[in-house]
């Protein structure tokens, strides 16, 4: 691991991995995970339906070339008690809308649900995702996890 990702490390979290889930649609991954993350006191109430709606609003989605795409929903800071970040990985990639061109839908195979709690976090956490998305391999890895435990030991080696 190094300084750069350690961020990213400290915030993934074994129970809020999800691998080959059977989902069509941003809107039921988001639940999903966000449904964990109320239960695990991570996030507020609010939490799931913020996000959707920012969502809406500004996509998060992001075409990565060969590898396909990525989303990175999240929503501020007052929705959240705890910073956590929830991946899921897809039996079949997902259509996402692009944040460079909202009305463009893409297909994502990975998803970065984040939970930042403070107020500078958000911008760091984007940064080191950031550079994560510049290393094909790496996401490779996580797309092709076909357990938890494989999924948990590549989050844990960003």
């Amino acid at each position: 691991m190094n300084s750069e990702t350690k961020l990213l490390t400290n915030l993934f979290r074994e129970d809020l991995l999800f691998v080959d889930m059977n989902s069509d649609s941003l809107e039921d991954v988001v639940k999903l995970i966000g449904k964990k993350m109320l239960e695990k006191g991570y996030v507020k109430e609010s939490y799931v339906e913020a996000v959707l709606e920012r969502e809406k609003k500004l996509p998060t989605g992001l075409e990565l070339g060969k590898f396909g795409g990525v989303a990175i929903p999240h929503t501020d800071r007052q929705q959240v008690n705890e910073s956590v970040i929830g991946v899921a990985t897809f039996k079949e990639p997902i259509p996402v809308y692009s944040m460079v061109d909202p009305a463009k839908r893409i297909h994502a195979n990975l998803v970065f649900l984040l939970a930042i709690k403070d107020p500078d976090g958000q911008i760091e956490v984007l940064k080191e995702l950031m550079n994560l998305f510049k290393k094909p391999n790496l996401l490779k890895k996580m797309v092709e996890a076909s357990t938890q435990k494989q999924l948990e030991d590549v989050t844990l080696n960003v």
